[in-house]
């Protein structure tokens, strides 16, 4: 199980970062895109303005998901997710990517659940390193390559952090 939760993040990574002539995986998808109107084009586009962060759950939403805060942007938004409804605790930092949908945002790949100390001694100096002015104030865009690496930089963090031990994603098969 752990190998293939480490495989989750890995694949997520390489999915949003990974460039083949200088094009995602996504980007070259877009380039003969599905219907407009389709669940895949939604989709599509949510993985297009899909954030990578640290985030702290504020409160669950039982069988729902959480309202959380982006520690890096600032802001709050309803996160859904079965999993973390279920064994989510306030107070906890999620390290993952969100996809913002019309109505509420939910996580691609895996969460990576981190305590607080454990996100102030591996996360924050990432943060900080990455944005100098501290997180939560406007600045210059990072390019393609620094992203990849202040997002790798992220997860390499939380796994020296022990974070992988109890990650939540959702099993969409039991949905289906």
């Amino acid at each position: 199980e752990e190998h293939g939760d480490f495989v989750v993040v890995l694949f997520d990574y390489c999915l949003y970062h990974y460039r083949r002539g200088n094009k995602t995986v996504i980007e070259r998808r877009l380039e003969s895109p599905p219907a407009a109107d389709s669940l895949d084009m939604a989709l599509l586009q949510a993985m297009m303005q899909a954030r990578f962060s640290a985030f702290i759950l504020v409160k669950i939403t039982p069988r729902q998901g959480a309202v959380v805060r982006d520690l890096v942007q600032g802001d709050t938004m309803e996160l859904v997710d079965i999993g973390i409804s279920e064994t989510g605790t306030p107070g906890t930092v999620l390290l993952g990517r969100l996809l913002p949908l019309p109505d509420f945002y939910m996580s691609s790949g895996a969460l990576i659940p981190l305590s607080e100390p454990a996100y102030q001694e591996h996360i924050l100096p990432v943060i900080k390193k990455f944005m100098p002015d501290g997180p939560s104030v406007p600045h210059r865009p990072m390019s393609a390559s620094q992203t990849a690496a202040y997002v790798a930089q992220m997860i390499r963090g939380a796994l020296q952090a022990g974070g992988m031990d109890n990650v939540f994603y959702s099993d969409i098969a039991r949905f289906a």
